[in-house]
């Protein structure tokens, strides 16, 4: 008896503790790092390789191809092509009245793509008060919709303006080791992927102060995710390792024979 409980205890001992299981390696990617891909490759794994696999509407190819165009306006080439359209892919299936994640009661995150992924209710208003303001530009009413992130195109604006500002501080700011630049294959891969994290995710706080009137710590530097990237960034490898596979595929003609 007393041998039994010895070994129990020795199984109790030997579970690994949550230090143990932060320490742990993260699950690999699925998909490597795939060369770049042409728009019309990239459109035909939107419309048919989203992993939400959703119901392809007229409404929703239309959706695509203005998200693309609003990349191409904004200047998205090389490794920023269809990283707005995977962001959609990933958040929402592409639709253009889609509702944000409720994480906590203060969270009202709305918009095509939950583009506010990480909004409270302060920050969501100031999302809302630029998007108004891009609404206006675009020859819109904002008042003929109930919340202005509902409007996808302006929100897609903002969400890529935003994008392209933050990837601007990465480029000046981040410094990697050629170990942590491989798995994104080149350093522009992982500026991207940096640049998208710090765009899409809460602003990251290195500096810290107690405030005189609350007496609370607050944030009084933030500085960009320079090491992590996002699912809509692998979502976009993807996409592009299996354009590759389709273009390097044996053609087979009508007799069958490659």
């Amino acid at each position: 008896m007393k041998a039994t409980w010895l070994t129990l205890a020795a199984l109790v001992l030997a579970i690994p503790t949550s230090t143990d299981a932060k320490t742990r390696k993260r699950r690999p990617r699925p998909h490597p790092v795939a060369p770049l891909a042409t728009d019309a490759e990239l459109r035909v794994q939107a419309l048919n390789s989203c992993w939400r696999h959703p119901r392809m509407t007229s409404a929703r190819i239309a959706v695509v191809d203005r998200l693309f165009e609003i990349e191409a306006e904004l200047g998205f080439e090389g490794e920023d092509r269809g990283l707005m359209v995977a962001a959609s892919c990933w958040e929402s299936g592409y639709k253009w009245n889609a509702v944000g994640d409720k994480r906590t009661t203060r969270t009202t995150s709305v918009a095509i793509v939950t583009f506010d992924s990480w909004g409270t209710l302060q920050h969501s208003k100031t999302h809302a008060k630029h998007i108004r303001k891009i609404i206006i530009e675009l020859g819109d009413d904002p008042d003929d919709w109930e919340d202005p992130r509902l409007h996808y195109e302006a929100a897609a604006y903002y969400w890529g303006q935003k994008y392209l500002k933050n990837k601007a501080r990465v480029e000046g700011f981040c410094e990697w080791d050629p170990e942590e630049i491989e798995p994104f294959g080149t350093l522009d891969g992982r500026v991207v992927a940096a640049g998208e994290a710090t765009s899409v995710r809460k602003p990251k706080c290195s500096v810290k102060r107690r405030s005189k009137k609350t007496n609370k710590l607050v944030c009084v530097r933030h500085v960009p995710r320079c090491r992590q990237s996002t699912e809509h960034w692998w979502e976009l490898q993807r996409w592009r390792a299996y354009a590759e596979a389709l273009r390097n595929a044996p053609t087979v003609t009508s007799g069958g024979i490659p």
